[in-house]
């Protein structure tokens, strides 16, 4: 009996899985941030990169693995504002040139000396540091404090990589409508980024976000650097808070620094991957 059962109801599982997914590529939902003052969030940033790059006639390659472990927390809610407080609790470095590899781990002081001494006196000072961003309710940035950050520029740039808060448009949309967006860009630095995103799927807890992205910039932080690139990748949201759960973005950057009237030209090939749960 159970196998004469079991193709009808199959039949039927699958006609109403079917009509759910028609009727969720027709329904139009919103997406906004419904934070609460007190949320802790754990959020781990993973940053991989080639860099190839030209020196004396000779092209050389850096591979870099950059983790950050940090606690964001929700420290301020408003009509207009939401502030969210990120400490840094640990970072992991490694390096390769030439079959060397430089290893620095924030948590293992074995890996503080010798070649890596210099990198650890650095990073050491960001333990525990913290940076505050303000978003509206929709992802716009409208303040970042990356001041307790300043003694390493690249941390405040891996840390800030565009994609730590999902951006909403004003409006309901359906799977397949897309929304443009400019990103901030950090202080000192005018690089530009033009993002478009696309909503590609959701159920009833989760959305799923395609991203595109172009990037531009003439000067880094004080640096004459000529950089271009792409990026592309997805984005997992949480429907109920609008909070970031995870985000893979494949990126890759042509770049060209002067200096000394010699140029330094560069490419960056790479992946930023974030994960993040509420503790």
């Amino acid at each position: 009996m159970n196998k004469l059962l079991s193709a009808p109801l199959m039949s039927g599982f699958s006609l109403i899985l079917f009509f759910s997914m028609q009727l969720n590529a027709q329904k139009k939902i919103e997406l906004e941030y419904n934070l609460k003052q007190g949320q802790l969030y754990d959020y781990q940033i993973e940053v991989d990169q080639d860099i190839s790059f030209k020196a004396n006639e000779q092209t050389m390659t850096l591979d870099q693995l950059m983790k950050f472990g940090t606690t964001a927390e929700v420290v301020h809610t408003s009509n207009d504002s939401i502030s969210i407080q990120t400490t840094i609790e640990h970072i992991e470095s490694r390096q390769g040139i030439f079959g060397m590899e430089l290893i620095y781990i924030s948590d293992d002081t074995t890996t503080h000396t010798g070649m890596a001494a210099q990198m650890a006196m650095a990073m050491n000072q960001l333990i525990k540091a913290s940076y505050t961003t303000s978003i509206d309710n929709k992802g716009n940035v409208i303040h970042m404090d990356f001041s307790q950050l300043v003694a390493n520029n690249d941390v405040a740039g891996n840390l800030n990589t565009g994609n730590n808060f999902g951006l909403y448009p004003k409006r309901k949309v359906a799977v397949g409508d897309s929304w443009e967006q400019d990103l901030v860009p950090l202080e000192g630095s005018d690089m530009k980024t033009h993002a478009t995103y696309t909503l590609k799927s959701f159920t009833g807890k989760k959305a799923v976000l395609g991203f595109e992205g172009v990037l531009r910039a003439n000067d880094i932080n004080g640096e004459d650097m000529k950089l271009e690139g792409t990026q592309s990748g997805e984005l997992i949201v949480d429907r109920k808070t609008g909070w970031l759960i995870s985000s893979i973005i494949e990126q890759e950057v042509e770049m060209e620094m002067e200096k000394d009237g010699m140029k330094f030209p560069a490419t960056i090939s790479g992946t930023v991957s974030i994960t993040s749960s509420e503790k």
